[in-house]
């Protein structure tokens, strides 16, 4: 995704761009929903995509969208953590940013520390329900 970002940056139109706000503005308004994990999930996959499909590198689109079933899992899952979408947006908000400035150093970098922080917190939640699944898997007598 960083590179994908990055190479975004160099080239994007200023169509893509507001393209790519409008998704962004989108993801920030569902964390005011009640219930914003799914509408969050899929803000986040139009935002990403449009950063796909502007890159130019069918080899990167290929590669990531493969992965696009494991990804939305994992974001599901990060997403899930207390205050992680409000972290998310200021991430996805920074890629943006970076990518309206046509800076692809600035863009891969923001994007890196988002991939890495949506990990951590991904592998949070995880390592949280692996640690709770074996009391709920005891008998009780």
């Amino acid at each position: 995704e960083a590179h994908a970002t990055a190479r975004f940056a160099a080239t994007a139109t200023p169509d893509q761009i507001r393209q790519l706000m409008i998704a962004l503005e989108g993801f920030e308004q569902a964390l005011s929903e009640p219930m914003p994990q799914r509408l969050l999930v899929d803000h986040a996959r139009v935002f990403f995509d449009l950063i796909l499909d502007g890159c130019a590198n069918q080899v990167i689109c290929d590669v990531l969208r493969g992965l696009t079933a494991r990804i939305s899992m994992l974001r599901s899952k990060s997403m899930s953590l207390s205050g992680r979408a409000v972290d998310s947006a200021k991430e996805m908000r920074a890629i943006a940013e970076a990518i309206a400035k046509h800076d692809p150093d600035m863009a891969q970098a923001a994007a890196k520390n988002h991939v890495c922080s949506a990990r951590n917190a991904a592998q949070q939640v995880l390592e949280k329900q692996m640690t709770a699944r074996p009391s709920a898997l005891r008998k009780t007598d």
